[in-house]
């Protein structure tokens, strides 16, 4: 390389300071994660990985709660669109009814095969289920080696069905927390690649972390915290091939694998990022363009072959293209239609939703709004009136390209507040782009006389927001706040109970009293205080009412939703032993932290 050409690839300062948010990261988010599913959307979706693993099929069946889902299935079979399992095309060899309804033991084979006729398939990406493999794996090895746990779990119900495979069921279930902290890793770096401090690198990561609704939503086992490390993932590809064609090193094989990959996984995982996959492209194509001839203002280097754009392009759409082959496969083998993603009975209600009524909601509702749930965000502003290096114009650029791509399909839709989540999960993808101009932002502000407690203030802010909805699981809000609302909000009698009840919960979604964040710190309150679980309504959601509600699940009861609680209780085995790993976790991630930022 040119001694006269600065070079623009990470040292192992700027790893080392990846790997410490990772750390930091990961502790906090293990320490409170949720394990087990507490949706019947997660569960569904860990059953086509309990499903491809076991049998090489995503099609349900040979577990105990597969079998209480394709009833259910079955049940609701006459309401399209209300379930999130669809009966679909089943080749002549694989497992039979019969078969799928019995409970395969943990530890035991696969099902033989017999010829029949139909097949049970959840509507999700298949990406899910494949990237759940290694953690599924590791789940069974786990079984094996501590039987007696599995055992005990065995002989629990829930939902009325028995429970198995708690071992897999956890580590699924763990993968989000590790890939929500890969993802604060990848900002530090991506931050870096755009000529940041690595000082607002790191507390723009630790942000985005544990000020907004990426944190609950990694006790979540749905694909929102996948998606969006894949579409990241593949963000952090393009920069690390700008950062070669700047420094006139040859490309190779790495950055544009990464790209393809990435976002191949990303449409595989979730089919409506196609067009966040689609601006990403754009993206890659524009950077491309504006670094092909870089011997222009610099000298050119010894060792930089000509026509690298090329060959980026080509080694990023082999693997998409496989990727996206993989995903029409699929498609095929599992609804009888390529083009048929399993969601065909729902998209006709949900991309007819007024665009203003869905943006007003994703950006200012109290319960589901982005800046309410997220207010460090506005912390980007000052970067906006100093937009004056190249790797603020590509952070901006790239914003101006990919938040349209995720926010516009959300917004017509209408579920575009997500449902079972604490917080817009739809716009879960574009938090992490925007926290890139927040650490443009907070670079902006060093120096200046407020910049210390407007950061503080905003950090506390979003703190306090994200601690609610760690604290109190989601789910315990929605059972309370569902029966409230018909308390609150009377239906006509000539209204079906189906659509009083979307009606209510975007209600829900705007009323300061139902809203989420303040809603779950008066649930713990009332938890704390009065130490047990009939909450007065009225108190609780802030409206006339003296009926007293319970959680329906003894899940959403007290502190069982946390891991660490139903190991001990239920399960009668010391979480402490990880506990106070995770404590060490923390602590060297901070200290390595410490060693390594600027000074």
């Amino acid at each position: 390389m040119s001694p006269f050409v600065r070079r623009w690839e990470l040292g192992p300062t700027d790893r080392n300071l990846a790997l410490a948010t990772w750390a930091i990261l990961l502790a906090i988010f293990t320490a409170t994660f949720s394990g087990a599913p507490a949706t019947t959307d997660g569960e569904v979706e860990f059953q086509a990985t309990s499903a491809l693993a076991r049998r090489g099929s995503l099609a349900l069946g040979g577990t105990p709660e597969a079998a209480l889902i394709i009833e259910e299935a079955r049940r609701r079979a006459a309401e399209p669109g209300s379930f999130p399992v669809i009966r679909g095309a089943r080749a002549a060899s694989e497992p039979s009814d019969k078969q799928l309804a019995a409970p395969e033991p943990v530890t035991g084979a696969g099902l033989d095969s017999a010829p029949i006729e139909e097949a049970w398939y959840g509507w999700f990406g298949p990406g899910q289920a494949i990237l759940g493999l290694p953690f599924y794996g590791l789940g069974r090895i786990c079984s094996v080696l501590l039987p007696h746990i599995e055992e005990r779990h065995g002989a629990t119900t829930r939902y009325g069905a028995a429970r198995s495979e708690y071992f897999p069921h956890l580590l699924v279930a763990w993968r989000n927390p590790l890939l929500a902290a890969l993802t604060g890793a990848l900002l530090v770096l991506c931050a870096r690649h755009l000529g940041t401090s690595s000082r607002s690198a790191l507390l723009a990561a630790l942000l985005w972390g544990l000020t907004t609704f990426a944190w609950p939503a990694t006790r979540s086992t749905l694909s929102d915290v996948q998606a969006t490390f894949l579409l990241f993932l593949a963000f952090h590809g393009i920069l690390r091939a700008r950062a070669r064609l700047v420094s006139l090193i040859p490309i190779g094989w790495g950055p544009p694998l990464e790209l393809g990959l990435a976002l191949a996984a990303a449409a595989l995982t979730r089919v409506a990022l196609l067009p966040a996959v689609l601006g990403l492209l754009l993206v890659a194509l524009w950077v491309l363009r504006r670094h092909r001839h870089p011997g222009k203002t610099v000298p050119p280097a010894s060792g930089s072959p000509p026509g690298q754009a090329p060959l980026f392009i080509l080694r990023s759409a082999l693997p998409l293209a496989a990727g996206l082959a993989l995903g029409l496969i699929l498609n095929h083998a599992r609804f009888g239609s390529p083009f048929e993603t399993g969601y065909g009975p729902a998209l006709a209600t949900f991309f007819g939703f007024p665009l203003h009524r869905g943006l007003a909601g994703l950006l200012l509702s109290p319960g589901r709004g982005l800046l309410p749930l997220a207010p460090a965000v506005l912390l980007l502003v000052p970067a906006l009136a100093h937009i004056r290096r190249d790797g603020d114009r590509l952070c901006f650029g790239t914003l101006v390209i990919v938040l349209p791509a995720v926010f516009i399909p959300v917004a017509l839709s209408a579920a575009w507040h997500g449902a079972w989540s604490y917080g817009p999960r739809y716009l879960l993808p574009a938090l992490p782009f925007l926290f890139l101009a927040v650490a443009l932002g907070l670079d902006q502000l060093r120096g200046r006389r407020y910049a210390r407690p407007l950061v503080a203030a905003m950090a506390i802010l979003g703190l306090w927001v994200q601690l609610g909805g760690v604290l109190v699981d989601q789910a315990t809000h929605q059972d309370l706040a569902t029966r409230a609302a018909r308390l609150r909000w009377e239906a006509t009698p000539e209204e079906p109970a189906a659509d009083a009840d979307l009606a209510r919960f975007e209600h829900m979604q705007w009323d300061l009293g139902f809203a989420a964040p303040l809603a779950h710190w008066r649930i713990l309150r009332h938890r704390l205080s009065v130490a047990d679980e009939l909450f007065p309504a009225g108190q609780v959601f802030a409206f006339d009412s003296t009926e007293l509600i319970t959680p329906f699940h003894p899940r959403d009861r007290g502190w069982n939703h946390l891991v660490w609680f139903d190991l001990q209780r239920r399960l009668g085995v010391s979480p402490w032993p990880i506990l106070w790993l995770l404590v060490l976790l923390l602590v060297g991630g901070m200290s390595l932290a410490a060693r390594n930022l600027d000074p």
